[in-house]
């Protein structure tokens, strides 16, 4: 019995989704009527935070000592949905729940009447209950078990026969409802009791459901990357590794092309008829304003063969060798002196640009020719396969970057580029009339494009029905990289404010949602998907975006649907 002391209860309403409306004012008149009418109401007190933040659950926690905290709001298993002071949408993991409770030792009790909060629950180890969902609940079984949980507490019960209680109210109202809460009492779930054996366990559900795949139909990726001269600074990183901007673009690029594979695999083994293709583009180039990367990349494999580079590379290395032969004294000299590993040190510094020297005295004499077989093989669009097998080749691929490195780097176009992409689109489209084919452009660029206003070009992509995934890589150090806003930030310089209004919004798909939340972005209401970036971990997640937009998944279709 719980009748003798005094119960102060937390009620924080929170629905960060505003397509997703929740009946969250009709939960909290259930549970003051339940309090108003129970024999216990004088010794119970609710103090309600309606639209709550983050910060409002952290400050009336801080404020006001609570024997109750009920949550009531979104959830999917990797945490629970709330607002920050901007109205933009985040997610809370388990840990940061975790963490919040803790400290409160008048604490009895967390109802998370939200679903898929079992993973959050089951990490509340310094409170003694807990009650939480396992899967979706409808609004009309939360609701209802809050009103039973409520009649039972304000009638003098304890914490489990007001679960108890809960758990009948929905089985009196909501006959056909599947989902039961669970209470736990410190982090371990004791009812329901389930004795039976599942035939999956609760990793291999958890797995199954969270493998995404491509959901049916045809898929068109244009790809368009900056390689003016600005791509050759340096982007932060993790590790002690230090990558310039390109090398950054080119390790995102490749670990999307990986995962679509997979996801492309997923699809095949559940009998979905989807494909996706590529092209890309790289502008900036030194010699022309833009270029059809693949046939670029096919250019140099025609025109620089493996085994001539190979050749060339061991004439240079030999040629050193014997340059460095000649100096027989001296190393006589440093041996004596125990100097000895700088002649090593000769050696590795011999075999690591050996093939460099090589590769660019023959991009010198080429140059010309592999850009003009490159003009000349016209458009190359491949199959995410194809794409795949022509940058899986780990060897030839680094000796490509080489030579692209030696053709890149000049100013940044804007008309060429945009008018290149609109008569490439027309062009692809007009090849897949049947059936209708979903069209993406991912642009990654320092947005210093040299001539006029892109936006008009743009625009008339986008009515061609292209989804423009917009990357600025900044060179400011930035503090709050992870969110898709819904307008241009005042201290945005002009780079970032064209790269935000080229992007497209952000339409109503969870598995975007679900794949940024998860890795700690903020979402706002009408986003656009722009972002701008100085650090390898943030690009690759956005990048990731583009297949995201292709893709569902079981644990997606639980995701609350909104903006």
């Amino acid at each position: 019995m719980v009748r003798a002391k005094q119960i102060k209860v937390l009620l924080i309403f929170a629905n960060p989704l505003p397509e997703r409306r929740l009946e969250l004012d009709r939960e909290e008149r259930q549970i003051r009527q339940a309090i108003e009418r129970s024999i216990c109401r004088e010794r119970i007190k609710l103090v309600s935070r309606q639209a709550a933040t983050t910060a409002d659950l952290q400050r009336a926690l801080i404020e006001g000592s609570y024997q109750i905290v009920h949550l009531a709001g979104h959830g999917i298993r990797e945490g629970i949905f709330l607002a920050d002071e901007r109205h933009g949408c985040h997610l809370v993991p388990p840990a940061g729940l975790a963490r919040l409770f803790q400290g409160h030792p008048a604490l009895d009790c967390v109802v998370l009447n939200i679903c898929h909060s079992l993973a959050q629950g089951e990490t509340l180890t310094s409170v003694p209950f807990t009650i939480a969902m396992d899967q979706e609940i409808s609004d009309e079984a939360a609701i209802e078990f809050a009103r039973g949980f409520y009649d039972a507490l304000g009638a003098g019960k304890s914490y489990e026969e007001a679960y108890e209680q809960g758990c009948t109210a929905i089985a009196l109202t909501r006959p056909r409802e599947t989902t039961l809460p669970h209470l736990l009492k410190h982090g371990q779930c004791v009812a329901p009791i389930n004795d039976e054996q599942p035939e999956e366990s609760w990793q291999e559900i958890s797995a199954r459901r969270e493998r995404p795949y491509i959901r049916p139909g045809r898929y068109l990726i244009g790809c368009a990357f900056d390689l003016s001269g600005s791509m050759q600074a340096s982007i932060r990183s993790e590790g002690e590794k230090e990558l310039n901007r390109l090398q950054s673009v080119e390790l995102a690029w490749r670990e999307l092309l990986v995962e679509a594979r997979n996801s492309l695999r997923e699809s095949r083994a559940r009998s979905l008829d989807s494909s996706i293709d590529l092209f890309a583009y790289g502008f900036g180039l030194r010699s022309v304003p833009v270029c059809d990367l693949f046939s670029l990349l096919r250019a140099i494999r025609e025109q620089l063969p493996q085994a001539e580079i190979e050749d060339a590379t061991a004439a240079k290395k030999q040629s050193w060798r014997r340059q460095l032969s000649g100096y027989a004294e001296t190393s006589a000299l440093l041996k004596s002196l125990d100097l000895g590993d700088l002649l090593s040190k000769s050696q590795r510094v011999i075999n690591q640009l050996g093939e460099y020297r090589a590769i660019k005295e023959l991009i010198r004499a080429r140059r010309s020719t592999i850009l003009a077989r490159a003009e000349a093989l016209g458009d190359t669009t491949l199959s995410l396969d194809e794409a795949l097998d022509l940058i899986d080749v780990p060897e030839r691929w680094r000796i490509d970057l080489t030579v692209l490195k030696e053709l890149v780097f000049g100013a940044t176009p804007s008309r060429e580029l945009f008018e290149e992409l609109i008569r490439r689109f027309q062009v692809e489209l007009q090849q897949r009339s049947t059936p209708p084919t979903r069209t993406l452009l991912l642009l990654i660029s320092d947005g210093k494009f040299a001539q006029q206003d892109p936006l008009p070009l743009a625009q008339q992509l986008q009515r061609m029905g292209v989804t423009i995934i917009s990357c600025l890589i900044s060179p400011q150090d930035l503090s709050d990289p992870r969110q898709l806003r819904n307008t241009i930030a005042p201290s945005w310089g002009p780079e970032a404010a064209v790269m935000f209004e080229l992007a497209s919004s952000l339409p109503e798909q969870s598995e975007v949602w679900r794949h940024l939340l998860r890795h700690g972005w903020t979402i706002y209401p009408q986003a656009r998907l722009f972002v701008q970036v100085n650090h390898t971990t943030v690009l690759k997640e956005f990048v990731r975006v583009v297949l995201s937009l292709l893709e569902d998944s079981e644990a997606a279709r639980a995701f609350p649907k909104g903006w």
